[in-house]
């Protein structure tokens, strides 16, 4: 599966050089978190977290955050049953890893269609 976070501001504050955004990348990695963790917690999955670790980079901090807020939400009382971890997987990559994809083409069925057919006026003739 394949969540994606609507955060219109995230590029902004944690690429942003200007340190007086420090406060605001704060709180949009943690509401980037605790979206995350809704969503295993909705899925009822505890999954490992997996992270390319670079120090200080935005991927490693918020897996980082992740991490915490899942230990956090499954974290019973003691004398409870503590739920362990799920076989899932959550991979958190920036962008930075392969930004390369992101140019070599535009990932839709139409970009596909007009690449590999010949289309000509938006009509497909088949001979």
């Amino acid at each position: 599966m394949v969540y994606t976070l609507d955060v219109p501001d995230a590029f902004y504050y944690c690429y942003s050089p200007d340190p007086s955004n420090a406060n605001g990348k704060d709180t949009i990695m943690e509401a980037m978190a605790e979206q995350i963790v809704t969503v295993c917690a909705t899925l009822d999955e505890n999954p490992g977290v997996r992270y390319k670790s670079k120090p200080l980079d935005n991927a490693s901090k918020l897996a980082q955050l992740v991490e915490k807020k899942l230990e956090n939400y499954y974290k019973i009382d003691e004398k409870s049953l503590i739920k362990g971890k799920t076989h899932s997987q959550l991979i958190i990559i920036d962008r930075g890893f392969d930004p390369v994809s992101t140019v070599v083409h535009e990932l839709t069925f139409q970009a596909m269609a007009y690449d590999l057919l010949p289309i000509e006026n938006d009509t497909y003739k088949q001979v």
